[in-house]
């Protein structure tokens, strides 16, 4: 029995992934990115939550908290992440793409300019921002990200050095939380998620080009056939008529040997009946006769 009603939690939790998944644009190239978002926020909101959790397990067991992180923000963090999914349902995934992007972006810059650039975390969000943005938009986007992210990371350190900006370095010297380890594990585990679900994407791509270039061969293959068998059809059919036209070409000139064999005794014979009616006596008997021929 409970074997059974394990069985029905994981179908209804396959079904449940899957229409949560599945895009709803029409285009596909867009259902292609929005699916890919959709992934995205589900990876990143469930680190979301894990850190929320952690948070709040160093609030309450250990009094003390995440580098002045407060359980407030990552909580709201975590909402926000969870309504961009939201978002990509209604059918918005070209604004939730834009709003997970800067739902990155802030509090990692932030966390640069307050703590200092050394640290790993956000510096690992900065990657992974760059990948996100690359596969969610395209390659020159990320490459724009990639260009912010160089001239924020060298105005911070500038401002650093110049004390235009206080660093919080406590964060050096204070002993090594128990779930650091693992969040840095989880942003990896992400990274390298992101990073398959890309190359599965271009192998997708590769093989649909594969299969529409095999599908095109064969049209063409078709094409050539059907354009064989109408030129052969036409050839046959223009064949037919040079041959009709050559039999009525033969007949003309047999009616025009005809014609000509015909015409030349009638032409002797008129010939020879307009001289007889030249000369022949007037008060002759055969000069009606020899009248009624000439007409």
């Amino acid at each position: 029995m409970r074997n059974i009603n394990a069985k029905k939690l994981w179908q209804k939790g396959k079904e449940w992934l899957q229409t949560l998944l599945s895009p709803t644009s029409r285009k596909e190239d867009d259902a292609r990115r929005e699916r890919i978002l959709l992934v995205i926020l589900a990876f990143i909101s469930t680190l979301s939550i894990l850190f929320t959790l952690s948070v709040i397990s160093l609030a309450l067991w250990l009094q003390t908290t995440r580098h002045g992180i407060s359980v407030l923000l990552v909580s709201i963090v975590t909402a926000l992440f969870c309504t961009n999914i939201v978002l990509v349902k209604k059918g918005y995934w070209k604004i939730a793409r834009v709003i997970f992007i800067i739902l990155l972006i802030l509090p990692t810059f932030y966390s640069l300019a307050h703590w200092g650039t050394l640290l790993p975390i956000p510096l690992l969000t900065l990657g992974l921002i760059i990948l996100i943005t690359g596969i969610l938009f395209d390659v020159r986007s990320g490459v724009i990200i990639a260009g912010i992210i160089g001239l924020y990371l060298g105005l911070i350190t500038y401002a650093h050095q110049h004390a235009l900006l206080s660093v919080d370095s406590s964060w050096l010297f204070a002993p090594l939380y128990p779930n650091y380890t693992f969040e840095i594990m989880l942003i990896l585990l992400v990274i390298t998620g992101l990073t398959a679900l890309a190359f599965s994407e271009i192998e997708t791509n590769a093989v649909r080009a594969r299969r529409s270039e095999s599908q095109l061969s064969k049209e063409l293959e078709k094409l050539k056939e059907r354009i064989a068998e109408h030129t052969e059809a036409l050839y046959a059919s223009e064949q037919l008529r040079v041959q009709e036209l050559s039999r009525f070409a033969e007949i003309g000139k047999v009616s025009a040997g005809l014609l000509h064999d015909l015409i030349n005794p009638f032409t002797a014979l008129s010939l020879a009946i307009n001289h007889l009616h030249e000369n022949v006596d007037s008060k002759s008997l055969h000069t009606e006769s020899i009248l009624q021929a000439v007409k």
